[in-house]
């Protein structure tokens, strides 16, 4: 008996890379008639700054996260 597994992996692989290259080709949104709304941008004041930079110190240093670029 023949095994048909390799048949079937190498269709979901053409399968995906096809998928993969007409993705990248879109330009636009696809309903141009829905408006990307963004959340608005949250101004925190200098007490409330200056309490999480104290937080964050007292953090142990492996659980810090990454900083954000």
């Amino acid at each position: 008996m023949t095994s048909n597994a390799r048949c079937s992996t190498r269709r979901l692989a053409d399968l995906a890379i096809a998928t993969i290259s007409l993705t990248g080709c879109a330009t636009a949104a696809s309903d141009p008639r829905v408006a990307t709304v963004c959340p608005p941008v949250v101004e925190y004041g200098r007490e409330f700054q200056a309490r999480s930079a104290d937080e964050l110190d007292l953090l142990l240093d492996g659980s810090r996260p990454l900083p954000r670029c």
